[in-house]
């Protein structure tokens, strides 16, 4: 911004208004205190400027933005007040949509399809907003045809405002057909639920300080762990939020930390479970760490997760990578394991029903001491692109088995190169 802005800025904001509330709408760019370069942030040259006019003003004044990271913590230090306003909950989103809606004249069908639309994509108010104008405006066509308009309207907004139609990258409910015990686990299934079932119950009888469930799953990679999560938040019917290493590290120093607590934020405000998964860049021992940043990361880490009220679950397939810090900090620590035969048994039936299979089948596959959930629902992805004929139990298995050589090649040590004596 030209300096001549901020002075004039400086200038009206100095001079005493009496009886007004001033309203500055949009002003990022006016109270922009870092620049983001090849180095990573830095302060801007107008940081100065800008802190001195918040300094000599004398009048009241609102200051909206859409982001604070542009904004120098010295800058926000010169704030009397500060107020987030988060995304609103879908229960909200629901009412301002009927609340909308209850003076139009519109069928049943339009107004569950708004609603569903809702639930679907990652909105906010003014999306139901421009969703109840077109049908303000479009009231004289056909119910049918409108219908087909909300998921375009919604789809385009959430595209834009939101960056992404969809509400979340990573599926949030169970695949079909989930078998909970043909799991292999440390710890029984419905014993793990039914700790979290405790443990929520003894909070709010005792009224407990210590009122949040840290788990950990680790294993193979494919043994459930990420789907039994989503079973937990099903189960408990609470809305499960997922998020990876690469929603949460960022280039910039600083900004992981940023993001890892936004992530337990954003989970602590709408009640949700909070799943990382493949975490194993935030298990790293710290006596390890070569840079500073890399040891701040696990800090932050470890004090987020301590203070979150809720749920949360960590998966890895690698703990012996893990700070020892971290092993305490878990109130419980599952192992997901190869599948036994039962589990094997299990998944033939819930994904290959048709096909039956023989003991030695079931015997085969589990020598390998590999087996796990996720090959099943490899394979049954590959049968829908092959012809229904060219498919039978042997192909079946044959198949499974083929998967757990490739991963036994995989882990296989290769031999010496070069000359040996």
């Amino acid at each position: 911004m030209h300096n001549s802005v901020l002075y004039r800025m400086n200038l009206f904001l100095s001079i005493n208004h009496p009886g007004s509330v001033i309203v500055v709408d949009e002003a990022d760019t006016l109270l922009k205190t870092i620049d983001f370069g090849y180095f990573g942030p830095a302060p801007s040259r107008n940081k100065g400027i800008i802190n001195k006019m918040l300094e000599n003003n004398k009048n009241k004044v609102i200051w909206i933005v859409n982001h604070t990271k542009q904004i120098d913590t010295s800058t926000r230090r010169r704030f009397n007040f500060s107020c987030k306003f988060t995304m609103m909950s879908k229960e909200q989103l629901r009412n301002i949509a009927l609340s909308k809606l209850a003076v139009l004249n519109i069928d049943e069908n339009l107004r569950t399809r708004v609603l569903k639309s809702i639930e679907k994509y990652n909105v906010t108010g003014s999306s139901v907003d421009n969703v109840v104008k077109t049908i303000e405006n479009l009231e004289s066509v056909a119910s049918a045809k409108l219908e087909s308009c909300i998921d375009k309207i919604f789809d385009a907004n959430s595209a834009l405002l939101c960056e992404g139609t969809k509400k979340s990258k990573m599926r949030e409910k169970t695949k079909s057909g989930y078998d909970l015990h043909a799991l292999n686990t440390s710890i029984s299934p419905d014993s793990i639920v039914e700790m979290i079932q405790n443990a929520e119950e003894f909070s709010r009888s005792n009224g407990s300080s210590e009122n949040g469930i840290r788990l950990l799953f680790y294993g193979l990679s494919g043994t459930g762990k990420t789907e039994f999560a989503r079973y937990i938040a099903e189960k408990l019917d609470k809305k499960i939020i997922i998020k990876r290493a690469s929603d949460l590290l960022d280039k910039y120093v600083g900004e992981t930390e940023k993001k890892i607590a936004e992530a337990f934020e954003e989970a602590e405000e709408s009640n949700s479970i909070l799943l990382l998964d493949e975490a194993d860049s935030f298990f790293r021992n710290r006596e390890s760490a070569s840079q500073s940043w890399e040891v701040t990361k696990v800090n932050e880490f470890l004090t987020q997760m301590e203070e979150f009220d809720g749920i949360f679950i960590c998966t890895t397939n690698l703990r012996k990578i893990m700070d020892p810090a971290m092993n305490r900090r878990f109130h419980a620590i599952v192992e997901f394991k190869p599948l036994e035969r039962e589990g094997i048994a299990a998944l033939l039936k819930s994904y290959f029903g048709k096909y039956g299979f023989s003991d030695s089948d079931i015997a085969r596959i589990a020598d390998f001491n590999s087996a796990a959930p996720g090959d099943f629902g490899v394979l049954a992805q590959k049968l829908r692109f092959m012809k229904q004929s060219e498919i039978n139990s042997a192909f079946i298995v044959e198949e499974l088995c083929r998967i757990q050589s490739e991963k036994d090649n995989g882990n296989r040590k290769t031999g010496k190169i070069g000359y040996c004596a």
